[in-house]
């Protein structure tokens, strides 16, 4: 895969390329290319999926220098499991759980120093350095779904919080309801910002 970003100012244009294949039994990509910052800024990286005791694991990485500033990386490492049906334990049936390690090399080492214009204009996604993730998925019958995504921001301690349950309503319709709990200090990333509360309906066409 190959993609360019042209810009007016060719030092904030970007050109990157991907290259995915097989290695066993594990998924893997290499990418890297020109970013934007400087007409010689750079990064390289790649992503690697496999499955693990009965699990998947994945992870990412890059290092980037974008010339106008430090080189930084960037690390990603999760683990997700789904308990088959069967258990001894009836709620682990079709239970499934996630989670992940996130460095971001790029972000502030102090909140006075966070970005929030980069991540409100989609130029960076995170404004901390080490981020512990969470999600639990239960299918408690055919038709009720429940879920749960969470994020900590391990040095400020704020956090993020997404449950939701899902109900296929009818045969074509299926109604979400859920919340965006953010929690934290003013300072903090997550504890700036107000919670919430969402429901939204998903209907399906077919002939």
């Amino acid at each position: 895969d190959a993609a360019y970003a042209p810009q007016i100012h060719e030092r904030d244009s970007q050109f990157l390329n991907r290259f995915r294949t097989h290695l066993g039994q594990a998924d893997l990509s290499v990418m890297g290319g020109k970013v934007a910052g400087d007409s010689d800024a750079w990064m390289v990286g790649g992503d690697l999926a496999a499955d693990l005791g009965g699990g998947s694991v994945h992870g990412e990485f890059s290092y980037t220098d974008p010339i106008v500033r430090e080189p930084f990386d960037r690390f990603l490492a999760g683990y997700e499991y789904r308990f088959p049906g069967g258990q001894e334990l009836p709620w682990l049936d079709d239970l499934w759980l996630l989670a992940e390690y996130y460095h971001n090399g790029g972000g502030a080492r102090e909140t006075a120093r966070y970005d929030f214009v980069g991540v409100l204009s989609g130029r960076e996604v995170a404004m901390g350095r080490e981020y512990a993730g969470l999600g639990v998925s239960k299918v408690f019958t055919p038709l009720w779904t429940g879920e749960l995504y969470a994020i900590r921001n391990l040095k400020d301690r704020s956090v993020f919080a997404g449950p939701a349950i899902k109900w296929n309503a009818l045969t074509n319709l299926d109604l979400l309801a859920g919340a965006q709990v953010l929690t934290g200090t003013p300072q903090s990333e997550y504890g700036r910002l107000h919670t919430i509360y969402y429901l939204q309906a998903q209907v399906f066409f077919g002939s």
